[in-house]
């Protein structure tokens, strides 16, 4: 009955690569921060004060109403939801571009009347056709004199951190978080040295999920002799499955994707803490 669509990516950037860019797609807005809530009979777009002014003339007979996220008097788009909605109602959204802290309140306040949440659906990936692709741009070193501290320092480093936590595997998927840990780049956002992938770190390894395309065989080296599995960006999920009872995963819900938080193996205990990587 209602399909939300808003701006990051699976990685829940605030700057994202053309591919992501599914809420300007739909809506014509082009600001760099907003929500889009399409219903069967109408849509509005959340966005704030800098961008009222874009906003008010690209929205112009789009048929989208505007809602000025920073005034009072605008309910939020969930609120908007609920007023609309009967009970009953079903809303949809692709769950790898919201954090799994932002669909827990969600349901939170869908379940008062009843409303139910699908986070499954890429309605966004049937329609856009002559959508950008995935980037695929070469990941590059970032060397040890500018990094100051190697990456096996570091890995070692953020396994004492996690033990501290009372956890044994730790799911990071902040792309500036994973360049400085790897001491790696890349070039897939614009104006932002990262490169688009998940890492899941154990006390024995460390798995980067990307698409294997973007390494050479030189840094495939580097990486593999420093303890680093390179797998496909998709297998992120199959290890979150794959997770045993006994394991303990540390990740910050707010920077976790919902259909990620989803996937791990439902046995598997997740303590909910901040990045170590972060501090």
């Amino acid at each position: 009955h209602a399909y939300i669509v808003p701006s990051s990516d699976p990685h829940l950037s605030e700057y994202v690569a053309e591919h992501y860019k599914s809420r300007q797609w739909i809506s014509g807005f082009t600001g760099s921060a907003g929500t889009a809530v399409i219903t069967l009979n109408e849509a509005g777009l959340w966005t704030d004060g800098r961008y009222y002014i874009q906003a008010e003339k690209q929205l112009q007979n789009t048929g989208i109403t505007l809602f000025r996220g920073a005034d009072p008097k605008t309910p939020s788009y969930t609120q908007w939801l609920k007023d609309k909605l009967p009970e009953g109602s079903t809303i949809a959204f692709d769950g790898r571009v919201f954090s799994a802290r932002e669909v827990k309140k969600m349901q939170v306040e869908f379940d008062k009347k009843n409303i139910k949440v699908q986070l499954e659906l890429d309605l966004i990936g049937e329609l856009w056709t002559d959508r950008p692709p995935v980037p695929a741009e070469k990941v590059f070193v970032h060397e040890l004199k500018y990094a100051g501290l190697s990456r096996k320092e570091k890995l070692q480093q953020l396994r004492e951190k996690i033990q501290e936590k009372d956890a044994n595997v730790h799911l990071l998927s902040v792309l500036d978080d994973l360049a400085w840990l790897l001491n790696i780049r890349g070039n897939d956002v614009p104006h932002n040295p990262v490169t688009i992938a998940h890492l899941l770190i154990t006390q024995e390894t460390c798995y980067l999920c990307i698409d294997k395309g973007k390494i050479s065989p030189e840094m495939k080296s580097e990486l593999i002799e420093d303890g680093i599995q390179i797998k496909d960006y998709q297998e992120i999920e199959t290890l979150l499955q794959e997770l045993q009872p006994e394991d303990r995963i540390l990740l910050d819900p707010s920077q976790v994707n919902a259909r990620l938080y989803y996937k791990i193996n439902p046995q598997t205990t997740i303590i909910e803490d901040k990045n170590p990587t972060l501090l």
